[in-house]
């Protein structure tokens, strides 16, 4: 057995409990702690499944409740988000997909998912009032001079999809949809060290990529088809 196969992996049977939280009491120093809780809820929650996700959401809560690292913060509030959409806990998430903005604007250096996150979160689960929101982070996540994955781009042109759908502007969301269903074929990060790092997981943005085969394979009307060819046309 590895070292670290205490707070790594989503099994949680009852002597991987007994044996998690002995070594977390023995383990030193309040950072620590915080990191082997919320690395060990990261397999929880991505499980997929519902025991699982809430015996995950305990160990943040406990997180929360002894060590709330001013470092961890924004992890541990997108991964409470995550968790409790998966569990279609929808207000909750909202608030902790907020609470984890709030976090990386007070410390800019603690990064995470977010700006991608939450826009899919958004659309996913039709929140139209949020929907200027969803564009703005999804358009933030691709407007850096930092690195950006696959992963990224497909989210940032699924959110435009299904915004546009809802504008009425359906030209440009089949655009924007089409364009994502490419980036779910990229086999090649561009990493030359990590060529599958951060592409598109067709089972983690199933319901994204529904939402977005529906808008790319609508039925063009007549005079946008013209359209459409008018704009490729030199």
């Amino acid at each position: 057995m590895a070292r670290d196969d205490w707070y790594r992996g989503a099994s949680w049977n009852r002597a991987d409990q007994d044996q998690f939280w002995e070594k977390l009491k023995r383990a030193r120093g309040a950072s620590s702690k915080a990191q082997y809780c919320r690395i060990k809820a990261v397999y929880l929650v991505g499980s997929r499944d519902k025991a699982l996700i809430l015996a995950g959401i305990h160990i943040l809560e406990h997180l929360l409740e002894n060590w709330p690292m001013e470092t961890e913060l924004a992890l541990v509030y997108l991964l409470l988000a995550e968790a409790n959409a998966a569990l279609h806990k929808i207000p909750e998430a909202k608030e902790f997909f907020e609470k984890c903005l709030a976090q990386e604007a007070k410390r800019p250096n603690s990064r995470t998912q977010v700006n991608s996150d939450y826009p899919e979160f958004i659309v996913v689960n039709e929140l139209k009032d949020s929907y200027d929101l969803a564009r703005q982070l999804a358009s933030k996540s691709i407007d850096t001079d930092g690195l950006t994955f696959v992963f990224q781009h497909f989210v940032f042109h699924g959110v435009m999809a299904i915004v546009h759908r809802e504008r009425g502007e359906k030209l440009l969301a089949r655009e924007h949809a089409q364009k994502a269903i490419d980036l779910t074929k990229q086999k090649y990060s561009g990493l030359r060290y990590h060529p599958e790092m951060g592409l598109v997981d067709t089972i983690r943005y199933a319901v994204l990529l529904k939402k977005i085969k529906a808008i790319a394979g609508a039925r063009a009307r007549p005079w946008m088809a013209v359209l459409a060819k008018l704009k490729k046309s030199p």
